[in-house]
């Protein structure tokens, strides 16, 4: 702060409003603004933020409600434990913890995984309920 009470004025030329108006006539660019790198994309999804909020929301629930030993693994972090399980090197520790049928580690350490029997059901479409007997 200057001497007398008044304020610094060394400030005085990049923020008089006259001052930055001749620079922009003269070279064309506005100086004042953050020289931060733009952001540029299509924003315009069908998700707003509150969506967005949502999604975290239920995903942080859903991570809360495994196994302890399963969120201990992964530093009770979601993101840690999704780049856990996006890793082909965490298939061991994946396995281990339960979350890896063992059919699908023998297969990617090379042996055929077992073929599904007769009995089951590998139909993709939903289960209908027994009819109910009528009294």
């Amino acid at each position: 702060m200057a001497s007398g009470g008044g304020a610094n004025q060394s400030d005085r030329n990049t923020t008089d409003i006259n001052s930055i108006v001749a620079n922009y006539h003269s070279t064309g660019l506005v100086s004042h603004v953050s020289s931060g790198n733009p952001l540029y994309g299509d924003f315009t999804g069908p998700m707003d933020l509150q969506d967005q909020m949502d999604r975290v929301h239920v995903a942080r629930e859903r991570f809360a409600r495994l196994p302890a030993a399963i969120r201990k693994a992964c530093g009770n972090d979601p993101v840690q434990f999704l780049a856990m399980a996006e890793n082909p090197e965490s298939l061991k520790t994946l396995t281990d913890l339960g979350l890896v049928v063992d059919a699908v580690h023998d297969q990617a350490e090379g042996s055929t995984p077992q073929q599904p029997t007769a009995e089951a059901d590998t139909s993709t479409e939903p289960q209908q309920p027994a009819p109910s007997p009528e009294s």
